[in-house]
C-alpha cells in the first residue's frame, strides 16, 4: 500500500505495536515485587507486502508496518532448573539442620541435667556404697542417684517421641502440599496446552507453574523436565509424580 493513506495505516501500526510495548513495561514495573513474576518484552514483526506474488499485478508499496507477534517470557529453561536444585538442595540441607538441632536440644547431651551425667553421679554413688556396704547414707544416695537417673533417661526418651511426632506431622502437611502442587502443575499443563493452540497469552500461567514446580523441589526435591510439547513432567527420585494433564 502506497499513498497517504497507507503512511497513516503503517504509522498507526507502529503507535498501536508502541502502545502494546508500554502496557508491557507498566506491567513488568507494577509486578517488580510479585513472587514468580518473570518479566516479558513484545515480539515485533514486520507486515510485508502480498506473500503470494501475481503474474498481473504489481505490489507498489515497501511494507505495511509492524504488528505485536506475541508475548515473550524473559526466562531461561537451563537457569529456571538450575534454580529449583540449588533450591531443593538448600531446603533439604535447612530441614535437616533444623531437625538435628531440635534433637540435640531434646537429648541435651552433653550437660547437667542429662543421661551421661545422672549415669557418672549413679556410678560415684556406688562405688561409695562398695566403699561402706553398711552405710544408710551410701545406701540413701544410691537409691537418690538411681531415681535422677531414671528420670534423666525418661525424659530425654519423651523429648525423642515428641520430635518424632512433630516431625511425622511435617511429613504428613507437606503430602498433603505436595498433591496440591502437583494437581496444579496437572491442570495448569492442560491450560497452557490448549490456551496455547488457540494463540492466547500465557505468560501469567507459566510463572504459576514455574512456582509450583520450585514449591515442589523445596518440599521435595523434585525434579522437573519439559516434553516436547512443552508441558511440564514432575518425579521424585525417578517416581512420577506429574505426567502432561496427570498428576
Amino acid at each position: 500500500m502506497s499513498g497517504t493513506f497507507g503512511s497513516l495505516g503503517i504509522a498507526k501500526s507502529g503507535l498501536q505495536y508502541q502502545q502494546i510495548a508500554i502496557d508491557v513495561a507498566d506491567n513488568n514495573i507494577s509486578n517488580v515485587s510479585t513472587t514468580g513474576y518473570v518479566r516479558e518484552s513484545v515480539d515485533g514483526a514486520e507486515i510485508g507486502g502480498p506473500s503470494v506474488g501475481t503474474i498481473w499485478s504489481k505490489y507498489p508499496g515497501y511494507g505495511e508496518g509492524v504488528a505485536a507477534e506475541g508475548i515473550d517470557r524473559l526466562s531461561d529453561a537451563l537457569l529456571g532448573n538450575r534454580q529449583r536444585n540449588e533450591h531443593a538442595s538448600q531446603s533439604y540441607l535447612e530441614a535437616q539442620q533444623a531437625s538435628l538441632t531440635r534433637l540435640e536440644t531434646a537429648i541435651g547431651e552433653p550437660g547437667n541435667d542429662g543421661v551421661a551425667a545422672a549415669l557418672s553421679d549413679f556410678s560415684a554413688s556406688l562405688q561409695d556404697l562398695v566403699n561402706d556396704p553398711s552405710g544408710t547414707a551410701a545406701r540413701q544416695s544410691v537409691l537418690a542417684k538411681a531415681g535422677t537417673l531414671t528420670s534423666a533417661i525418661q525424659a530425654q526418651a519423651t523429648n525423642i517421641s515428641d520430635e518424632e511426632a512433630e516431625q511425622r506431622s511435617g511429613a504428613t502437611s507437606d503430602v498433603a502440599a505436595i498433591n496440591a502442587a502437583a494437581a496444579d502443575i496437572a491442570s495448569l499443563n492442560h491450560s497452557i496446552f490448549v490456551s496455547q493452540q488457540s494463540g492466547n497469552d500465557v505468560s501469567s500461567l507459566e510463572d504459576q507453574r514455574d512456582q509450583d514446580a520450585l514449591n515442589l523441589a523445596q518440599l521435595a526435591g523434585a525434579t522437573t523436565t519439559v516434553g516436547s510439547d512443552g508441558r511440564y513432567n514432575v518425579s521424585i527420585n525417578g517416581v512420577s509424580l506429574v505426567a502432561g494433564a496427570k498428576a
